[in-house]
């Protein structure tokens, strides 16, 4: 997980949230001498080694040609520019400017940013805001933040964070974030899909676990096996595919077990303690369901067993190893242990120190890139010589969001490690420009480091306070940023992402008010065990989607679009099924277009937002499917929405879910290209259809035809019911029909969901659809030969419906049978859905 970084970040910028719109701000400026027309006046400046750094103001070059602040780094180091302004705890605030870059490499690139100090004056959390790259033209960066508990003061500015090049930046904006207007608008838009795949498949997706479950801080607050289970069932319904785990030395090696590096003291190694005990359920439950096992030996701790393998001098509580061959031997005997005596094939990768960018470290502050190097080559040798070379692949890299560490590691560990990966915890979902942000920090690496597959090794949205806790957790905003991160990673490269944690869990017993939440890792998929429900979180749904439908060996294809503010990508499985992934962060509903012949199936429609999210751990199903018409899918991504289309999972034997009859195959046909035809309706055709099905037909129909929501219809109609219920159903779409006057239940209050309609009783339903709509549905008498077996209640309706071509006759004979009390199939349902749409 991301440190805490250090005090000298104190001068930064933190909690950035660029909007995903276009804004206007109209509020007073709270900052002073915002186009730099007085110079420097009201802005200080720091870098951590002045010699690199160069800024200042220069006169006649602004982006309205008045005055200009100016960055200049020769060196990856931090350098910022900022003012002191007042804040309100609980308030939201926008921040905007005009930046140009030239040649900004590394880092964070050039960024706008908010830190905040508790009351003791000491930085509180950190976060930086979507960065520029490159060399660009004068470019507007926005980000609004909200104000967490326990800020007294903060910072507003800008810099140029641990990155060479030169940036320029202009007519600095701060003001509470009220002031803003969104403009977004709501378009058709064109998706292309890529000819080429990327270089390398999928990996997987899953989670940081950390085997934690078992300590007293967990099982005294009454955590066991029965919650075990719970997250084992939590998991396979996720899909989790990998997971990280980590791995501290002393768990099992207390004290060095003897003096010889080559020769390991079984007597020395401890696997009965809690620690163990969780380690082995965890890998247990990933032993079963099929989930891939990445350790990572944390680093060597200081506090712990005398702190025999740590350095003395090192002020952290985890160092680099002080002696490589004990460390090598620690890791060589449990990987051997837990491969060859216990008998898990799920452990497949290994990274050895987290986030070594900061924390591999010999003597405070230095991080030695030499010695890691050393360090990966001496365990990789230990392994061979132990027989487990070809069942670990090493992997490389792990840096803090830091470039230099990762070029240089990859430098020196590509013939021995087969992955490397990154850390990253930047941006929000409503980063004016996230979709850059995420591709240049992706790309970076991707494109130094071509021989190997890259992955995000851990990442989450910038709210992180401290290592224990994320001010975003609980909103849907961060579950939005997930996809918006895992599609825009894809589309520069990356081959996977494993997100920070899977579930909240104490890591020890602390102190609640030094930000480590007493210990409580609170930024979970689902929150901590309370009155016995582990509460999932938005994350949980988005992340969801993500495992279930972007698979391990796909290929991906990138997919362009002709407006920024969707982000989207295919894969292809190995067996040939298909996913799109389609995130909208604008605020405005957008139609997608994607025209190609290499899907020849329907795709299933599965939608994150603000009405499919609930506290259900069950995965989001899926609401409709769509229909290529003349080979081209096109389908609406709601506003600050995710879209996933996918055919895995779909009878492939046919292409409408189950062939109807030759005779409607056709109008179905037609009808669901029209929408018409909701996902659980369409299948087994020439079955019966229940009162339930048919209705959520009605309803879905009513909506196209009137364009608007079922809520407005109602509230728009005035012979509306105020209140309807059922002791058997709570359907919305029953309870709709009802207060629309479409249906009635049974003569015992009942509604009787399930049970089966005739054709007089979908006469009557699709009549009086009609009239909701403003039809007249009085019509002529019509003979029929069985009239006498119609209800009384029933002719006027049957009537109206067989006069407008919706139902007709079921025998050839003059005047042909309506059969009122025969059944009505789905197939006829949806038919005669269809052609009352047309009709109206």
């Amino acid at each position: 997980m991301k440190k805490i970084i250090s005090l000298f970040l104190v001068l930064a910028l933190l909690l950035s949230f660029s909007l995903a719109f276009t804004v206007r701000a109209e509020g007073e400026n709270m900052l002073t001498n915002s186009g730099f027309s007085g110079g420097t006046a009201g802005w200080t400046g720091w870098a951590n080694d002045e010699s690199k750094a160069k800024r200042g103001v220069v006169y006649g070059e602004g982006s309205n040609e008045t005055a200009v602040y100016y960055l200049e780094n020769t060196a990856e180091i931090p350098h910022a520019v900022f003012q002191f302004p007042k804040v309100e705890v609980g308030k939201k605030y926008y921040v905007a400017a005009d930046v140009k870059t030239e040649n900004v490499d590394g880092g964070h690139g050039a960024t706008l940013g908010f830190t905040g100090y508790n009351a003791n004056g000491d930085w509180f959390c950190e976060t930086l805001s979507s960065g520029l790259y490159g060399t660009n033209d004068w470019t507007r960066l926005e980000f609004e933040f909200e104000v967490p508990e326990g800020v007294a003061s903060c910072t507003i500015g800008f810099r140029l964070w641990f990155a060479t090049g030169k940036a320029w930046f202009d007519n600095i904006y701060f003001s509470e974030a009220s002031s803003i207007v969104r403009e977004d608008e709501s378009g058709v838009r064109t998706l292309t899909l890529s000819p080429t795949a990327n270089k390398f498949a999928i990996d997987s997706y899953g989670c940081e676990w950390d085997p934690k479950l078992y300590l007293n801080a967990n099982t005294r607050r009454g955590v066991g096996d029965d919650d075990l289970a719970l997250i084992k069932e939590r998991m396979e319904k996720l899909n989790i595919q990998r997971v990280r785990m980590m791995i501290l030395p002393e768990w099992f090696e207390l004290k060095n077990d003897n003096r010889d590096p080559f020769t390991a003291n079984p007597n020395g190694f401890d696997f009965d303690n809690d620690e163990m005990k969780s380690v082995f359920a965890y890998l247990d439950v990933c032993q079963q369901l099929g989930v891939k096992v990445t350790l990572t030996w944390w680093g060597a701790q200081r506090y712990v067993g005398d702190g025999w393998l740590a350095f003395d001098a090192v002020s952290d509580w985890v160092s680099a190893p002080n002696d490589l061959d004990e460390m090598a031997e620690n890791i060589v005997y449990l990987i051997d242990y837990a491969i060859n005596t216990k008998g898990y094939t799920c452990i497949t990768d290994l990274i050895l120190q987290n986030e070594p960018s900061y924390s591999f470290i010999k003597k405070p502050g230095v991080a030695d890139i030499d010695y890691y190097i050393e360090y990966y080559k001496t365990v990789y040798n230990r392994l061979k010589d132990a027989g487990l070379g070809d069942k670990i692949t090493m992997v490389g890299g792990d840096d803090a969001e830091n470039i230099s560490w990762f070029k240089k590691a990859y430098d020196g560990l590509k013939d021995i490690c087969g992955k490397f990966n990154s850390h990253c915890y930047k941006g929000f979902a409503s980063d004016y420009n996230i979709e850059k942000t995420v591709q240049n920090y992706t790309s970076q690496r991707t494109q130094y480091a071509t021989e190997k597959p890259f992955y995000m090794g851990e990442f989450g949205d910038g709210s992180t306070v401290g290592a224990y806790t994320a001010t975003s957790v609980d909103t849907y905003e961060r579950g939005l940023f997930l996809p918006v991160s895992v599609v825009n990673g894809l589309k520069a490269g990356s081959t996977g992402s494993l997100y920070w944690p899977l579930h909240d869990v104490y890591y020890y017993d602390g102190d609640p008010n030094d930000g480590s939440n007493g210990g409580l890792m609170k930024m979970g998929l689902f929150a901590y065990k309370t009155d016995g429900n582990w509460r999932v979180r938005p994350t949980y749904h988005a992340w969801g989607l993500i495992c279930n439908y972007l698979l391990p060996g796909s290929q991906v294809y990138d997919i362009t679009c002709d407006y920024n503010k969707l982000d989207t990508v295919a894969a292809q499985t190995p067996d040939g099924d298909w996913t799109i992934l389609a995130v909208n962060r604008s605020n405005k509903t957008q139609t997608a277009t994607l025209t190609t012949d290499r899907i020849s199936t329907p795709l299933n429609y599965y939608l994150y937002n603000h009405a499919t999210v609930t506290e259900s751990d069950e995965i989001i199903g899926a609401s409709n499917v769509v229909y290529a018409k003349n080979d081209t899918f096109s389908f609406d991504i709601p506003a600050e929405s995710f879209v996933v289309l996918s055919n895995i999972g779909m009878d492939k034997s046919a292409t409408l879910g189950g062939e109807p009859s030759a005779w409607a195959k056709e109008e179905i046909l037609k009808a669901l290209e029209a929408d018409l035809v909701p996902a659980h309706v369409n299948s087994n055709y020439t079955t019966d259809i229940t009162r339930s099905d048919f209705c959520d037909l009605i309803i879905k129909m009513i909506e196209k035809k009137s364009g608007k929501a079922i809520a407005d219809v109602i509230a728009g109609y005035a012979d509306a019911k105020a209140d309807v219920s059922f002791p058997d159903t709570d359907s919305a779409n029953v309870i709709a029909a009802a207060k629309l006057g479409i249906v009635n239940g049974r003569a015992s209050g009942a509604f009787d969901p399930t049970a089966n309609i005739t054709r007089q009783e979908a006469a009557k339903m699709l009549a009086l659809a009609a009239k909701v709509l403003g039809a007249d549905i009085t019509a002529s008498e019509v003979a029929f030969a069985d009239a006498d077996d119609i209800y009384a209640w029933a002719k006027e309706f049957i009537y109206y419906v067989n006069t407008i071509g919706v139902m007709n006759g079921t025998s050839t004979t003059t005047p042909p049978n309506f059969s009122p009390l025969r059944t009505y199939t789905r197939e006829q349902s949806i038919l005669t859905v269809y052609r009352l749409f047309n009709a109206l």
